[in-house]
């Protein structure tokens, strides 16, 4: 056969394809196919789908293989490589305007999906850098705009925290624990920077704040080890002076309240009775009322 004929078979052959499925194929360029047999021939195509997408690039059968650029009805571009009509390799896929706030996605593709390692910049300035598996994030790490940082574990479908990890706040603080529907929970340990009211905080967490038994450190040398609510401190607990004094009793909304046992650095102990941060009776000669301490 000439190298006419085999170009114009080519054609044909194409054309045969698209009608087949419903595909309007405009052929802009043929590469050299010469010495290449018929059907094997990659060539770039522009072709207009019946749903309304677009697809310039490399096609092999009909199909879009090789490097190309898709665009959706409703304005979302993929460019990169393909193969056999999916997106597979390496690619960038930029999304139209959505409810998610998604801007581009640059990275991996398996079988038509974020497979592999990427990164997925979110219109706000936010990004996910990391490694996907059928669309869903399993693990790297998540920048905010203002450089805050989370590296961990994320739910299955990938969008909230859920499981172990570390947030690293821009100001300086420093988490290492659990998170559950994206917020602090669990168990985990704080710390602040050097020139902070506050040292460091483990223990429980709910929601982002101190609840639960932990052990909160104050850069002044005293301390707190017992139970919070709403980062107050509310229940027993044992709250210690620099000076090595120390209370041991109950607390209501960081307040001293019922029994409690005041320990000197000496050894002395004094057993007294408060009320929402003022004292009631103690057992022998004690100093006025005192409030209750405070970091």
């Amino acid at each position: 056969m000439s190298e006419q004929g085999i170009v114009k078979a080519i054609v044909v052959g194409v054309i045969v394809a698209v009608v087949g499925s419903s595909i309007h194929v405009f052929q802009k360029e043929i590469k050299q196919c010469i010495g290449l047999e018929v059907g094997f021939c990659p060539l770039t195509s522009e072709v207009t789908y019946d749903g309304g997408g677009r697809y310039k690039g490399d096609t092999l059968n009909g199909k879009p293989q090789g490097k190309g650029v898709f665009t959706t009805v409703k304005g979302d571009r993929y460019e990169g490589e393909f193969k056999n009509g999916t997106y597979e390799g390496k690619g960038t896929f930029t999304y139209a305007a959505n409810d998610a706030g998604y801007e581009r996605y640059l990275g991996e593709w398996q079988n038509g999906k974020r497979n592999g390692k990427g990164t997925l910049n979110y219109v706000g300035g936010h990004r996910l850098e990391g490694e996907w598996k059928d669309d869903n994030y399993i693990k790297g790490v998540y920048i905010w705009k203002n450089g805050d940082r989370y590296e961990g574990d994320w739910s299955k479908d990938g969008t909230k925290r859920n499981g172990k990890g570390t947030l690293t706040y821009a100001d300086g603080r420093r988490y290492v624990g659990e998170f559950r529907d994206d917020e602090i929970n669990g168990t985990g340990s704080m710390t602040y920077p050097k020139d902070s009211k506050t040292q460091s905080y483990d223990g429980e967490w709910k929601n982002g704040k101190y609840n639960g038994k932990g052990k909160v450190i104050w850069s002044n040398g005293r301390s707190y080890d017992g139970y919070w609510r709403d980062d107050k401190r509310n229940g027993q607990g044992v709250f210690t002076w620099a000076d090595g004094d120390r209370y041991d009793g109950g607390w209501l909304d960081d307040k001293r309240d019922g029994f409690g046992v005041m320990i000197k650095s000496d050894g002395t102990r004094k057993t007294e009775l408060w009320d929402n941060g003022q004292l009631l009776t103690s057992p022998s000669p004690s100093p006025s009322p005192s409030p209750s301490p405070s970091p």
